[in-house]
């Protein structure tokens, strides 16, 4: 039995650094939207509370642009 030739892989710390970040925002945000959906009592509910959010965003962003 021969031994397998494994090519040895280069890894750019800097891209291992923000795989990490990147990791740690998506668990941030799904646990983020888990406790929305818990606080705000389903699932409904709580894309009720996105939407209502999103609403109110795009009302203080019309008012911005007008001044």
């Amino acid at each position: 039995m021969g031994g397998t030739n494994m090519a040895k892989r280069k890894y750019d710390p800097e891209k291992l650094r923000q795989a990490a970040a990147d990791w740690d925002v998506h668990h941030a945000l799904v646990a983020g939207v888990r406790r929305l959906v818990k606080l705000a009592g389903g699932v409904q509910e709580a894309k009720d509370v996105i939407d209502a959010i999103a609403a109110a965003d795009a009302l203080e962003e019309e008012r911005d642009e007008a001044k």
